[in-house]
């Protein structure tokens, strides 16, 4: 009998270490896997996000730039409701901007500009928001909304170009020279017709051929129909 209960004790005993130990295997798999996941939605919105603005929404997580964005460039950051806030560009996955525009203005931004043929929006966005931005299925990219500059080139120089012109240039200077314009309607008193006076028109004729006389002359006041300034 000692030994048949002595035997019994020993496999429940048995059972339950391999029981714990299935539990602890179990548990060291799921702990495992955890970071694996987290770090796959990390590295999947930080793909969508451009260096300066994971940058910047790092600074901010880790609480070293809660107010302002100091060390980023100023014609993107902002400061609003006291908090560090970009302007951006979002590029969204379909021509539906709906949802998103509608997102954005719950998170305390705002859509600045919508790009109908890039399926994009100009937004003003608090930084702490970019990583949830970024999270979305219908964002492809976000990038700062930086200053376009511009600046004048120098291919007529290097190509040489400036001195063909100066070679085949001849003695007419334009002098003598009349254009006439065949148009629906012509404002010939348009400011962009004046000469070096602004009170006189460069324009020595306009003839209306729906009206009898010159219309320098007589004076067309009623003639609506296409009334605008060739200019193009």
């Amino acid at each position: 009998m000692t030994l048949l209960l002595a035997s019994a004790r020993a496999r429940r005993a048995q059972a339950l270490s391999s029981v714990c130990g299935a539990v602890a295997v179990l548990a060291l798999g799921l702990a495992g896997a955890a970071p694996v996941q987290a770090q796959g939605l990390s590295a999947a919105w930080r793909a969508k996000l451009s260096p300066e603005l994971s940058q910047a929404h790092q600074a901010v997580a880790a609480g070293v730039a809660r107010v302002s964005l100091a060390g980023f460039d100023s014609s993107w950051t902002r400061q609003v409701g006291g908090q560090p806030a970009v302007q951006a560009l979002v590029m969204a996955a379909g021509a539906d901007l709906g949802p998103l525009k509608q997102w954005l203005l719950a998170q305390g931004g705002a859509v600045q500009y919508q790009y109908p043929t890039l399926h994009g929006l100009a937004v003003m966005l608090p930084v702490a928001k970019l990583a949830d931005l970024a999270a979305r299925t219908d964002v492809l990219s976000v990038t700062p909304n930086r200053q376009a500059t511009r600046s004048g080139g120098l291919l007529q120089a290097t190509s040489g170009q400036t001195e063909a012109v100066a070679a085949q240039r001849g003695r007419l200077d334009g002098s003598g020279v009349g254009i006439a314009v065949l148009d629906s309607g012509i404002a010939w008193q348009h400011a962009n017709f004046y000469g070096e006076s602004t009170s006189e028109s460069r324009v020595r004729e306009a003839i209306s051929f729906t009206k009898a006389g010159d219309a320098v002359r007589a004076g067309v006041t009623d003639w609506t129909p296409g009334i605008d300034v060739s200019g193009t």
